[in-house]
């Protein structure tokens, strides 16, 4: 699943990035805002943005569902209650522990809105780039 995940993330983040700047060239070239390729490329650019805005919600979601899984597990009143009990809930936290389902693409980056917001920022950086370079030559 990793792989997947990852070739998806980085394919939608380039194309995130390269749409706009490719709108942006278009319009310096002097082709309007409502031409088809321009339309084209704004409505797959949004397209691209909301799949990464879907992807990264729904990883984010499941983390956090996991998590209240782990915490609602430890809180319940597990110490006033039988041993058997007590027996089948170490078993269930260690069962969720060895399989710790965070929804890594790496082992650093975690798949959630913090990776959506990060893409959003560096492509605005790259593209600020780019369009100052293309201006300026």
């Amino acid at each position: 699943m990793r792989p997947v995940i990852l070739f998806q993330l980085s394919i939608e983040s380039m194309l995130i990035t390269l749409q706009p700047f490719l709108t942006v060239l278009n319009l310096n070239k002097g082709m309007s805002l409502t031409s088809p390729e321009s339309i084209k490329l704004i409505s797959s650019s949004l397209t691209n943005m909301i799949h990464l805005f879907s992807t990264c919600y729904l990883f984010c979601m499941i983390d956090t569902f996991n998590d209240s899984i782990n915490f609602a597990l430890y809180n319940c009143n597990w110490t006033e209650m039988n041993i058997k009990f007590k027996k089948l809930l170490l078993l269930t936290m260690r069962v969720k522990n060895t399989s710790n389902l965070k929804l890594n693409v790496t082992t650093q980056m975690v798949v959630n809105l913090e990776l959506f917001t990060n893409v959003v920022h560096v492509t605005y950086k790259i593209i600020s780039v780019l369009v100052n370079q293309y201006a300026s030559s």
